[in-house]
C-alpha cells in the first residue's frame, strides 16, 4: 500500500477470508503514515484464503454527528502530494527533540507540541491533524503514534467503542502508560495551553479519574503507577526545553501551590521545581470581585528566549544571561490570557476573560541573537587561527580541495581582494604569534 499497489497478492500467507478485515485494519492502524488508505477494500479468494487484497485510496466522510455518509477518493498524484506534506510537517515536530533527550522528555515534547498546534474537529483524520492542525481523537492518537515511532518510542493505539474514543499507550523504560493527547487539549481551543492530566497514567489511574476511560482492550497492561501522582501534572502550559534546562510556568492559585505564577525549571528525575522568576500577584478582577482562572500565563520559546505573559504584559527571559525583561505592554482594551509564538512572531491571546477562546494579537517579532563576526583566517571555523587554517588554504591553492563562500570570505587575510599565497604567509604569521 505504501507503494500504491492496488492488487496485493497475500495468498502465500494463508489468511482466511474471515480474517481479512482484521488483518487490513491492523496494518493501517499500526502504520499511521498510510492515512490515505480509506479503510474500505475488496478482495478475491482461493480455497477460502485471501488471494488478492484491493485497497482504496481516499477518506471516509462523516456528518457533524459522526455518522458515515460516503467516501472522498484520492488519485495517486494526490496521495504523493499529501504524503510529502505529511512528512514535512512530521519533521517539523521531530525537529523539536534530539537524541540526547530521555524517552520521557521526547514523549512530553511531542505531546505538548501536538496539543499547542492542534484543535479538535469531529471530521478531521490523521492527515488533517498532522498537516492542518485540526482533527478528532483518531487523528491525535495516530499522529502521536507516528511521531513516537520516528523518535524510537514504542506505542499502542487503544480504542474504546463504548466511549467512541481512541488514545495511546506509550512505552517508557520498559513499561506502558496511557497518554490521551486529545483530552489534554482544551476544548474549545485555548491557544498557549497544554494540559497534562492524561499524560503517562496507569490503568488504575485512568479508570478512576473524574473523567474515566473504560471499555478498552490492550495488549500491554499498565500496572506501573510511577507517574500517576507526579507534580508535573499541575502544569497546564508547555514544557520548554532550552539551554539544557526545562522551563515551565505554574498557573495555579497561591493557595494551592507555592510556585504559583512563577517561572520555574523542572527536574523530571526528582519531579521537582526551582524558582527562576516571580511575577507576584497577577489576579484578574471583575466588577463582582476577584476571579481566578487556571489559565493566565503561557510559556513559549524560540532561539534561546522564553516568552510569557501576565494579563497586562508579555515578558522575555534570556536563557543565556538569565535576564528577564519587558517585551510588550498591553495597550489594548482586553487582557492577555495566553500567548503563542508562531514562526518568528509573538502573539498574545486577547480576551475579556480567561474562559473565552480569545483572538491572537501580534505584539512583536522574536528576538534574535547577533551572530559573531567570522574570524579572519579561521577557515575551519574552530574559533582560532592556526597552522591548520594555513594548510587548508595551501590545499585550496594547489587545487586539491574547494572552499565554500564562507571560507573564501575569511581567507583574504591581507584584504587585497585576492586569495593567494600571501594570505597563507599571513595566516602562518598570525599562528606563530599565538604559539
Amino acid at each position: 500500500m505504501y507503494d500504491l499497489e492496488t492488487d496485493i497478492n497475500i495468498y502465500d500467507y494463508g489468511i482466511g477470508t474471515s480474517d481479512a478485515k482484521t488483518l487490513f485494519t491492523a496494518v493501517i492502524r499500526t502504520h499511521p503514515e498510510l492515512f490515505y488508505v480509506s479503510g474500505r477494500f475488496s478482495y478475491s479468494s482461493r480455497d477460502n484464503y485471501v488471494f488478492v487484497i484491493k485497497p482504496h485510496w481516499g477518506k471516509l466522510l462523516y456528518d457533524d454527528d459522526g455518522y458515515y455518509i460516503g467516501e472522498e477518493e484520492y488519485t495517486d498524484d494526490q496521495v504523493l502530494t499529501m504524503r510529502s506534506e505529511f512528512r514535512e510537517k512530521s519533521q517539523w515536530y521531530l525537529n523539536k527533540i534530539d537524541d540526547d533527550m530521555s524517552d520521557f522528555d521526547k514523549a512530553l515534547i511531542l505531546h505538548d507540541e501536538l496539543v499547542l498546534n492542534s484543535s479538535y474537529l469531529l471530521t478531521g483524520e490523521t492527515y488533517d491533524l498532522m498537516v492542518n492542525g485540526k482533527g478528532k481523537c483518531y487523528g491525535y492518537s495516530e499522529a502521536y503514534s507516528y511521531l513516537l515511532a520516528q523518535a524510537g518510542i514504542n506505542s499502542e493505539i487503544v480504542e474504546s467503542e463504548a466511549m467512541s474514543h481512541q488514545w495511546n499507550k506509550v512505552e517508557i523504560d520498559g513499561e506502558y502508560y496511557h497518554v490521551d493527547v486529545t483530552w489534554d487539549d482544551v476544548t474549545p481551543d485555548s491557544p498557549g495551553f497544554a494540559d497534562h492530566t492524561f499524560f503517562l497514567l496507569s490503568d488504575s489511574k485512568i479508570e478512576s479519574l473524574s473523567k474515566p476511560h473504560y471499555g478498552y482492550e490492550s495488549d500491554f497492561p499498565s500496572r506501573n503507577t510511577r507517574f500517576d501522582d507526579m507534580d508535573f501534572r499541575k502544569i497546564n502550559t508547555e514544557f520548554c526545553y532550552d539551554g539544557g534546562k526545562v522551563y515551565v510556568v505554574d498557573n495555579n492559585h497561591p493557595n494551592k501551590s507555592d510556585t504559583a505564577k512563577k517561572l520555574l525549571t523542572y527536574n523530571a528525575g526528582t519531579d521537582s521545581f526551582s524558582e527562576v522568576a516571580d511575577f507576584g500577584d497577577v489576579y484578574w478582577f471583575t466588577g463582582h470581585g476577584s476571579v481566578w482562572k487556571n489559565m493566565y500565563m503561557s510559556l513559549q520559546h524560540k532561539d534561546g528566549f522564553l516568552y510569557m505573559n501576565t494579563p497586562a504584559a508579555v515578558y522575555v527571559f534570556d536563557t543565556e544571561t538569565d535576564e528577564m525583561s519587558l517585551f510588550a505592554e498591553n495597550t489594548f482594551d482586553k487582557r492577555f490570557f495566553g500567548l503563542r509564538v508562531i514562526e518568528d512572531k509573538v502573539y498574545a491571546v486577547l480576551a475579556d476573560s480567561p474562559s473565552e477562546t480569545g483572538t491572537l494579537q501580534y505584539v512583536g517579532d522574536c528576538l534574535k541573537r547577533e551572530e559573531p563576526a567570522p574570524l579572519t583566517g579561521d577557515l575551519n571555523s574552530d574559533g582560532t587561527v592556526n597552522i591548520s587554517d594555513a594548510t587548508i588554504l595551501q590545499r585550496y591553492l594547489a587545487e586539491f580541495i574547494e572552499l565554500d563562500d564562507a571560507q573564501l570570505a575569511v581567507a583574504d587575510v591581507n584584504l587585497d581582494g585576492d586569495v593567494n599565497v600571501k594570505d597563507v604567509t599571513e595566516i602562518q604569521r598570525i599562528a606563530a604569534e599565538f604559539v
